[in-house]
């Protein structure tokens, strides 16, 4: 507490130094508060806040202080739950205090960082520490961060700390070093290699339920867990003209990891990640491909679904905007995966482009887990009007991705998105998806209406139909009501939705959301 008050004080005169020298204070607000209207024939009902609590909140403020002649940044971030469903879906959690705060100090050729830090090694498959908020996802180190410029191509960094398990820290102890370059060959000819070493050191704890678990074991089962975990990679980024190849290979030594069957097993790991880009003038080409195998790094194997996270592997699928192309979203499989994915953009005319996609997803038997073939098109009328469409084709394994379900999910999405421009101020936008889907919640059509003056006005009206439902007796309407106002660098939203249960993904990372019924208000600021 006392530090707490220290770091208070610390910023109170950071505000009063910031006419003195080049300095500058900034920040933001993000803040939301929902009130849960209690429907049942949606499954909205049986949680907390729907029978008990009626409402929540969270809140997030950020203050930062720079000052260029002193070559120094701090920062301070306030968070706030208050009967908020965010972080536990299904419960509700409030507490309010210090979600982060840094210092960064250059001196010389050597920046030294301490406090909450969000930093990765190459691609993130060894070390990332990131914030997601639409996900409950607040995984910073908090340490010491010392990052060293060897010469003007060349850097190398190293870090310790203990990672963060929301207002307080997980116990399990993190080292690592990363050597990063670049280095250009000839004109068209450049090369970005890197190293990376990660070691992770249990408490005893964690240790102390690790070893209970495996004496309950059958003696065949057993074996000597290591309080110590290494991982390291090689990775490099080579340019070559229109061309681009990246590479990365990472591997990490034996430990208690959990298996498929929720048993404790002995194993290393290992990850290939390989992507190659071609780019011209109206033309893209992406090769992606992803192989995992046992790579569960976190803060120790008592840890499960998004929590104490340490190692972050880039997703094989794209990431879809539309409501029901993003229906189904395949989370990163840190046991096994076998990820391939191609992406081609053309411009066929001025006017008109084409994007197609290609993704496939199987386990490390070969056994399909995800596969999606998306392809978009783009024409433009002048700056007048905007006409999007395209086709989603997709498989799902629900089982492996939710555990519940059909093995196999098969669905077919048509979508158009069409733009008109009234005049420069005001546009109007409508979308049309539908679904054919013989599994899961069965087929669904969902059709927006939008409307906007720019630059403070945004309205939408929506509905996503159930209309061949496969849970409820009867089809089901989920609509949304939509407004939103922007003055400066304020802007205020204020929504009634119903929304349908699902999986929620950002960047490969997912979670479960139970089905929504209430109206949401939110807040965003910037200064």
């Amino acid at each position: 507490m006392r530090f707490k008050k220290l770091l208070f004080v610390l910023f109170i005169l950071a505000i009063e130094l910031q006419g003195m020298g080049q300095s500058n204070l900034s920040g933001s607000l993000e803040a939301s508060h929902k009130i849960f209207l209690r429907d049942s024939a949606i499954g909205a009902f049986g949680l907390p806040v729907y029978d008990n609590l009626l409402s929540g909140s969270e809140a997030w403020l950020t203050v930062n202080y720079s000052n260029v002649e002193w070559k120094l940044n701090a920062g301070i971030r306030l968070d706030l739950y208050n009967n908020s469903n965010l972080i536990n879906p299904t419960g509700a959690y409030s507490k309010v205090g210090i979600g982060r705060w840094f210092v960064d100090k250059e001196i010389g050729k050597l920046l030294v960082s301490g406090g909450y830090l969000y930093d990765q090694f190459g691609s993130g498959i060894t070390f990332r520490t990131y914030e997601e908020r639409s996900l409950a996802i607040d995984n910073a180190l908090f340490g010491v961060l010392a990052k060293y410029q060897i010469n003007e191509n060349w850097w190398i960094k190293g870090i310790t700390g203990q990672m963060k398990n929301r207002f307080s820290l997980y116990e399990p102890i993190i080292k690592g070093i990363n050597l990063e370059g670049y280095q250009k060959i000839s004109k068209k000819i450049s090369m970005a290699p890197g190293l990376s070493f990660v070691n992770r050191t249990l408490d005893q704890q964690n240790m102390d339920i690790i070893v209970s678990t495996i004496e309950s074991y059958p003696a065949t089962q057993r074996f000597v867990p290591r309080y110590n975990v290494y991982a390291y990679s090689v990775y490099n980024r080579l340019d070559f003209g229109a061309f681009s190849w990246y590479f990365e290979l990472a591997a990490k030594s034996h430990e208690a990891i959990v298996n498929r069957d929720g048993l404790l097993v002995d194993r290393p790991g290992t990850v290939y990640y390989t992507s190659m880009d071609y780019s011209q003038r109206g033309l893209g080409l992406s090769l992606q491909f992803k192989q995992v195998h046992n790579f569960e790094l976190r803060t120790s194997p008592n840890e499960t679904l998004n929590n104490g996270l340490i190692t972050f592997i880039p997703p094989t699928s794209r990431s879809n905007t539309y409501i029901l192309t993003a229906r189904y979203n395949p989370a990163s499989q840190l046991l096994g995966e076998r990820g391939l994915r191609f992406d081609l953009y053309k411009k066929i005319r001025k006017n008109i482009d084409l994007k197609i996609n290609l993704s496939h997803i199987a386990d490390l038997n070969s056994h399909l887990l995800y596969r999606e073939l998306y392809t978009e098109f783009t024409y433009k009328q002048g700056h007048k009007w905007k006409l999007l469409g395209g086709l989603q084709m997709v498989d799902y394994n629900q089982i492996v991705y939710e555990l519940k379900g059909d093995s196999l999910i098969r669905s077919i999405v048509p979508f158009i998105d069409f733009l008109y421009r009234i005049n420069r101020r005001k546009s109007l936008r409508a979308e049309l998806q539908y679904m054919a889907n013989k599994e899961d919640f069965g087929s669904w059509i969902y059709a927006l209406i939008e409307f906007n003056i720019a630059p403070r006005w945004s309205f939408s009206l929506s509905d996503m139909y159930n209309f061949k439902p496969k849970k409820t007796p009867e089809p089901l309407h989920y609509p949304t009501v939509f407004a939103s106002y922007r003055h400066g660098g304020n802007r205020f939203t204020l929504s009634y939705a119903k929304q349908v249960e699902g999986i929620v993904c950002t960047g490969g990372v997912c979670r479960f959301e139970p089905a929504f019924s209430g109206v949401r208000f939110t807040v965003s600021s910037t200064f």
